[in-house]
């Protein structure tokens, strides 16, 4: 994932932090992110909707909604078209291209 770039060493010897700054500096998940990721799956896959808040699903994991975004990318989730902070995962909504958005 991503580099978080915000993280100095004092925050790394608190665990919170250290696992906060060193999961985003990986080019694949790691054990954290994983679990994250089958807890995000479990609320966007089984639920009866499948759009939810970016909110909800930050405060499932416990990170911020900037992390979680790139967890539910790195899952094959995508942002609702509408900017309404709505996520769902892509294999149950369908990927909707706006042959404008390609050129």
């Amino acid at each position: 994932m991503g580099s978080i770039g915000s993280c100095d060493r004092d925050d790394r010897n608190n665990c919170y932090h250290r696992v906060k700054c060193l999961a985003l500096n990986k080019d694949k998940p790691d054990y954290f992110d994983r679990q994250a990721m089958k807890l995000l799956n479990a609320v966007l896959s089984e639920s009866r909707h499948p759009w939810h808040n970016i909110n909800t699903l930050a405060n499932v994991i416990g990170l911020s909604q900037d992390d979680t975004r790139q967890l539910l990318l790195m899952m094959g989730a995508q942002g609702h078209e509408s900017g309404s902070g709505a996520w769902a995962l892509t294999s149950r909504v369908g990927m909707k291209v706006i042959q404008d958005d390609l050129e």
